[in-house]
């Protein structure tokens, strides 16, 4: 029942892909995505995880240096998966709303950007992800490694990115994926935290 639902869904998503004139496209900065043209649209396809696609090489490159990048290496994953993924982990932030709420006072003075980082690759009990906060300062080198010479890793730029729109807290969660390649969820924290 459930590969027979799959397969339906799946056939659904390359029918609405192939729509002739609907421009498809991955970059949320593309301002031509969802528009009905009278033309044909050649949509390009990551060539690396064959599963995003881009209405131009000009939006796939934009894409890439702002996002897909770092969500690429998860070739494995569809969108549903990854919407699933962001879904249960704003969730549970709200589940864990007071110990969040905690864990940033205790920093509260220290920076202007806090990070909350929600493992769950070791769940404990009732399913709870390990929570912890970094400053911003901390979260490069502990948590993404060292990338070249003092350059941020991509995560990093990121956080960056949601500390320049204005937010103070921003949640990585972390999940298992492809033997040796976590899946990463940066967004904003979903809940005021005073």
């Amino acid at each position: 029942m459930v590969k027979a639902h799959a397969i339906k869904i799946k056939e659904f998503r390359e029918e609405f892909e192939n729509v002739e004139g609907m421009i498809i496209c991955a970059n949320p900065e593309c301002l031509r995505k969802g528009v009905l043209t009278s033309r044909k649209i050649r949509h390009r396809q990551c060539s690396r995880c064959r599963v995003t696609t881009y209405c131009s090489e000009k939006c796939q490159r934009r894409d890439w240096k702002t996002n897909h990048r770092v969500r690429c290496v998860e070739a494995i994953l569809t969108n549903v998966d990854r919407q699933f993924m962001e879904w249960y982990a704003v969730h549970r932030s709200h589940i864990h709303r007071e110990t969040i709420t905690s864990l940033v006072q205790e920093q509260k003075g220290k920076t202007t950007m806090h990070i909350v980082y929600m493992d769950f690759r070791s769940l404990g009990k009732n399913q709870d992800p390990h929570l912890s906060t970094l400053t911003f300062e901390n979260y490069n080198r502990q948590k993404c490694g060292e990338e070249g010479e003092g350059e941020p890793c991509h995560c990093a730029v990121l956080v960056k990115g949601l500390q320049s729109a204005g937010h103070e807290v921003v949640v990585q969660a972390v999940f298992h994926g492809e033997p040796g390649r976590d899946v990463l969820l940066i967004f904003p924290c979903p809940f005021e935290i005073s």
